[in-house]
């Protein structure tokens, strides 16, 4: 198996060095891990050096005589017969293409050849090597495409297409929240965001973000909850007393009526159903052992959500390090690209401290787009009422809002007046038709 093409090299560094058109597009794209072949390895790195230093890209003679490359390696250089750069565009990015797919065939032809070697080893550790092979395979997988990320405006205009989606597109940018005072302001969280909620311990922070997920679901966005302080039947039972009204310890603790227990039914099916109508889906994730952040997202991410809730981040696996602040500030940047690379919504929650700054880690605001934080009191038990401040929103208005809290049917809703989910004309079955299905069909089929 061929691993490299040191021809294919060579005319790379031939390209980036010619100074023509497109060759800052092949630089800016290619990395160090695309150059195997070490006179064209030693010549990329001398190239990203002078780049970095004296802010210019030198000829290709010019490596020739460089002292700083070896002189086994300048002689390569000087001697080889791929010296003639890529002009057509097409041509260049075929090149590129295939200068990653060897990378991509590197990253896996030594990932499998290191596990192999730990696979020999008299104690063999499979978790570790799992999390190894799936953090590497993550690497091999990313292809950055800069142009496709690129505006430009004037010369080379690529840009009409995006003033248009602005301005004329069908799609929105932002999911809305289900609290109205919020969303008529502000439409909502950025899709491709990070949105942090932080509250002191026993502020409610989970049924904060059990009550986003919901509304966001029953708006028609597919979610999916990470459950680390929970097991997913508890973490289920507060969702049911959610969306049906029961008090949550009447159902932890199974003393529901006949009645309540219909009532129960009554509400899963009806939210079922707005789901498979508006093809949504709705995950609880709760996992039984140590998970990282990057195995938590890669697990989501065939399915493609376009909300993920993380209960909260101090449980990763992640955040067990000595410096837990770094790692906090790791995990929140770890998150900020994947939201942005799959353009989904993250939702974490964090602590809030005595000071009403977010615990631990100031990088973890820094990554954020939105920061809802919210301290729950004495006066706050008694009234049922939280102001939650607007401390941070891109782009959005920034101010406090009201909501009621009923932490024993885990809800928290808007005091303005908001319009029920249940009175949208689009939804399908009401429940009371849903009682006329008869008992038996209370429960939904598993699909």
């Amino acid at each position: 198996m061929k691993l490299f093409s040191s021809q294919l090299e060579l005319r790379a560094i031939a390209t980036i060095c010619s100074k023509k058109k497109h060759s800052d597009l092949l630089l800016a794209r290619l990395n160090q891990e695309h150059f195997h072949y070490p006179p064209a390895h030693a010549a990329y790195e001398r190239v990203m050096k002078l780049v970095r230093t004296k802010g210019e890209v030198p000829s290709y003679s010019e490596l020739t005589v460089d002292p700083v490359i070896d002189e086994d390696f300048r002689n390569i250089l000087a001697a080889s017969e791929y010296k003639r750069p890529i002009r057509n565009e097409q041509k260049l990015v075929r090149a590129f293409d295939n200068l990653d797919k060897y990378r991509k065939i590197r990253e896996v032809y030594f990932l499998s050849k290191r596990a192999l070697d730990k696979l020999k080893d008299p104690k063999v550790d499979i978790e570790e090597i799992m999390s190894a092979m799936s953090d590497k395979l993550a690497v091999a997988r990313a292809t950055v495409e800069h142009e496709e990320q690129m505006c430009h405006i004037g010369v080379g205009n690529n840009s009409t297409s995006v003033v248009k989606e602005i301005l004329d597109g069908d799609a929105t940018p932002t999911i809305p929240t289900g609290f109205k005072t919020f969303d008529e302001k502000n439409g909502g969280f950025f899709k491709g965001g990070v949105a942090v909620l932080s509250a002191n311990s026993g502020g409610g922070k989970s049924v904060g973000a059990l009550q986003l997920a919901k509304n966001m679901y029953e708006a028609g966005f597919s979610t999916c909850v990470l459950s680390l302080e929970m097991p997913k039947e508890q973490y289920m039972a507060r969702f049911l007393s959610s969306i049906s009204g029961i008090f949550a310890n009447k159902i932890f603790l199974k003393r529901c009526s006949k009645d309540e227990k219909r009532k129960v039914k009554r509400a899963y099916k009806e939210f079922v159903l707005r789901g498979k109508e508006k093809k949504t889906r709705w995950t609880i994730l709760a996992p039984n052992s140590d998970m990282s952040l990057d195995q938590l997202l890669l697990t989501c991410k065939p399915y493609k959500y376009d909300v993920i809730t993380i209960d909260y981040i101090s449980l990763l696996k992640d955040a067990a390090a000595n410096d837990q602040a770094k790692a906090l500030g790791e995990i929140a940047r770890k998150c900020k690209v994947f939201a942005t690379n799959t353009n989904t919504l993250i939702i974490i929650l964090a602590q809030l401290n005595e000071e009403d700054k977010v615990k631990y880690a100031r990088a973890i605001v820094e990554n954020a787009d939105h920061l809802w934080t919210w301290r729950y009191g004495e006066s706050e038990r008694e009234s049922h009422q939280i102001t939650i401040k607007v401390d941070k929103g891109r782009n959005q208005h920034c101010f406090p809002f009201e909501v009621t809290e009923d932490f024993s049917t885990m809800t928290m809703v808007d005091n303005g007046p908001a319009k029920s989910f249940d009175e949208d004309e689009s939804s399908g079955k009401s429940v009371e038709s849903i009682d006329e299905d008869g008992e038996d069909n209370l429960f939904m089929e598993e699909d």
